[in-house]
């Protein structure tokens, strides 16, 4: 999955996703790769797989 760490102005992003997620129990989750250009919003790309 990919996904801004933020999003401003409607609320959310990767870390309410992942609380979720984790809630949920059914699935693990690991960082790839996190995207910071400098001039946006930083990006990150996340592993997901059932437990």
């Amino acid at each position: 999955m990919s996904a801004k760490k933020h999003y401003f102005g409607v609320g959310g992003g990767t870390r309410q996703f992942l609380s979720m997620v984790e809630k949920d129990g059914l699935m693990a989750f690991s960082m790839v790769a996190e995207v910071a250009d400098g001039s946006s919003n930083v990006r990150e790309v996340w592993k997901l797989s059932f437990k």
